[in-house]
């Protein structure tokens, strides 16, 4: 029905839900392509060892986190971004959610992806870095998107963007 083959290249058999995440802890290891659910009281800490943690906030069973942007020059700006392990893509910024999160000057407009809405139109460029926790990437491919419409301001979970895999899949990632 969503013809999600054609997006991911392979086949989908079922979408896992939100309700099946909040109650397990979660571990993706994209070089192995395998998620790992561990029951909360029978997870050994030890599977921490290497991992640094960082604060998410879960509001209405989707993950946020904030982090900082360097853009072009010495800019900096701190954004709230959505962790979308459904998206492909490694960073999605409003561009109309605040004014530095405009696409640089030398980005390509462009068809930045698909989803259950139809084509998603933008511009493809990079940042120059963004931390994650303690850790920072650098020359960040980056999509940019203005938005007809405001996202959900009033229920509190107003977002910059999203992370999706083409970043997260630089990690081995566990979430609680």
């Amino acid at each position: 029905y969503f013809q999600f083959e054609e997006y991911t290249g392979t086949i989908v058999h079922g979408i896992l839900s939100a309700n099946i995440f909040s109650r397990y802890l979660m571990k993706i290891n994209y070089d192995r392509q395998v998620i790992t659910l561990y029951d909360r009281e029978h997870f050994n800490e030890r599977e921490l060892k290497g991992y640094e943690p960082f604060k998410i906030e879960i509001v209405r069973d989707k993950p946020y986190f904030n982090s900082r942007l360097r853009m072009a020059g010495d800019s900096v700006v701190d954004v709230k971004l959505l962790l979308d392990t459904g998206a492909g893509m490694p960073l999605l910024l409003f561009a109309d959610t605040h004014p530095m999160l405009k696409p640089p000057a030398n980005a390509l407009a462009s068809n930045i992806g698909a989803g259950l809405g139809g084509e998603i139109e933008g511009f493809t460029g990079r940042i120059r870095s963004m931390s994650l926790g303690a850790l920072d990437q650098n020359n960040v491919i980056t999509y940019f998107q203005v938005l007809d419409t405001i996202i959900d301001k009033d229920a509190g979970n107003s977002r910059n963007g999203l992370i999706g895999n083409g970043l997260l899949s630089h990690f081995s990632v566990i979430f609680d």
